[in-house]
């Protein structure tokens, strides 16, 4: 954040904002700035009015061509949570609720696909929630999902392996790639992300 003499203002105000010294900001929104630190508001407010007894562990946004929605996981449920009161989906029997999420868009419209390392894959298309029909290995054990390329990636859990469905593809037969000949000591994939240099 920038210093309070005018000079210091002048210096961040006339940067350009892709390329600001470490440490500056010309909007701080919710935030505080201090001496020394930045601080962010306290406070909250209740989205929705539906009781759980057990907490939320996954928020999935779903950002459709002519829609938005969001969706809380808990309870083995997937909750459509956009308005204030929330519904049950047709995703009620998940072994765990902390899934791994990313928006997809195919030719044949544009997906939430999520997984969680222990149920078979699912996604939503703007209207319903479905299971993929993914052959060649087990959605089940997909336990991280990523997009490169137009291509759904994922992690195979306790493995070094990931796996990969046909370009523009939200299901199908799914190729797998080991790379354990690369880790001689062992391990496993955790995640996975797409970096741009």
């Amino acid at each position: 954040f920038p210093s309070h003499d005018s000079e210091g203002w002048e210096r961040v105000a006339i940067n350009n904002v892709a390329l600001g010294e470490p440490g500056t900001a010309l909007i701080l929104e919710n935030f505080f700035p201090k001496a020394d630190t930045v601080e962010l508001r306290s406070g909250w407010a209740q989205h929705s009015n539906t009781a759980q007894t057990t907490p939320v562990n996954t928020l999935m946004a779903y950002h459709g061509t002519s829609a938005n929605k969001l969706f809380a996981v808990c309870n083995a449920t997937i909750y459509d949570v956009t308005n204030s009161t929330a519904s049950a989906s047709s995703i009620t029997t998940l072994t765990s609720s902390k899934m791994q999420h990313v928006n997809f868009s195919t030719s044949g419209g544009h997906f939430l696909f999520c997984v969680n390392g222990t149920d078979t894959a699912k996604h939503y298309n703007g209207s319903a929630w479905a299971t993929p029909a993914i052959t060649g290995t087990t959605s089940d054990n997909f336990s991280h999902v990523n997009v490169y390329k137009s291509r759904l990636y994922f992690v195979v859990k306790n493995s070094l392996k990931f796996a990969y469905l046909p370009t523009g593809s939200v299901a199908g037969a799914a190729s797998t790639f080991e790379l354990g000949d690369i880790f001689p000591r062992g391990g496993q994939l955790v995640a996975m992300g797409t970096y741009t240099g």
